[in-house]
């Protein structure tokens, strides 16, 4: 992951309809599904609204409070993370979080194929946690393929970064600002021009390429967000030396047992935990 540098913050972006697609459950669900590819492959970021329960992660919530121990305590050893305030703590798929809306949503799984091919793979999962009084973070992107020569902008996407949280990203908490079209062309500096506003049961889903900043945390308490990467099943992610406990993805060995063929193959990638 590459640091580029900082930038002034931009207007929380509401409710843009050019940028966002609902999944309730009136609507028509291919149409949607095309709709969020066509956002996602023209701006390099989408958010998908209406995607899971709040319910549901609210039981999350609480189950990694009750048994995600130190997941809001920084370890560099334990946790992956780059930038002051933020770190990825390692979450176990099991319970709760072991709902395939939580891990393995159809309607994400179906983005998958269209976006990364029928054989992508669940390349990692976990609770990226921003602190509070984190600071904004110096913008970036997540990854490239060929960086020395410039080739990533003619070729389609080989990873995604998905966050689905826990608690409302607004002004208070913080979300995530973007440099929409980053992942096409090369970043040319200035502001970021998208800084959702989004609530407990929307995602977001971003290229890998894709410029982005997470904003700084004006609130009490941490930040809680459920991430994951997808790519295809050629790519993966580049270990970080330091953090020797982190374990980019754990499914509990019960779970695990029920999953049928096509789910075991997109978490092939797992560790599997008692």
């Amino acid at each position: 992951m590459k640091g580029i540098d900082r930038d002034p913050r931009p207007r929380l972006t509401a409710n843009d309809p050019a940028m966002r697609v609902s999944f309730a459950p009136a609507s028509d669900r291919a149409a949607a599904i095309n709709a969020a590819v066509a956002i996602f492959r023209r701006e390099g970021v989408v958010v998908l609204d209406d995607l899971i329960d709040p319910a549901l992660l609210k039981r999350c919530r609480r189950q990694i409070e009750e048994r995600a121990d130190g997941w809001d305590v920084p370890n560099r050893e334990r946790h992956l993370g780059s930038f002051p305030g933020r770190h990825t703590a390692n979450l176990v798929i099991d319970g709760a979080i072991a709902e395939p809306d939580i891990f393995a949503s159809p309607i994400l799984r179906a983005l998958d194929k269209i976006i990364l091919g029928p054989d992508c793979v669940l390349e990692s999962f976990g609770l990226l946690v921003s602190l509070p009084g984190a600071p904004d973070q110096e913008r970036h992107f997540d990854g490239l393929l060929f960086e020395e020569a410039e080739l990533d902008a003619l070729l389609p996407a080989a990873a995604i970064s998905i966050a689905v949280p826990l608690v409302q990203l607004d002004e208070q908490t913080g979300t995530t600002a973007f440099w929409r079209r980053s992942h096409r062309r090369h970043y040319q500096g200035g502001p970021p021009d998208f800084a959702p506003l989004v609530p407990v049961g929307s995602a977001l889903l971003w290229d890998f390429r894709s410029v982005h900043s997470g904003r700084a945390n004006h609130s009490d308490l941490p930040r809680p967000v459920l991430f994951s990467v997808h790519s295809r099943d050629w790519w993966m992610e580049p270990k970080r030396e330091w953090a020797t406990h982190y374990r980019k993805l754990m499914i509990s060995r019960r779970v695990h047992e029920l999953f049928d063929k096509p789910m075991r193959d997109f978490t092939v990638r797992a560790e599997l935990t008692d």
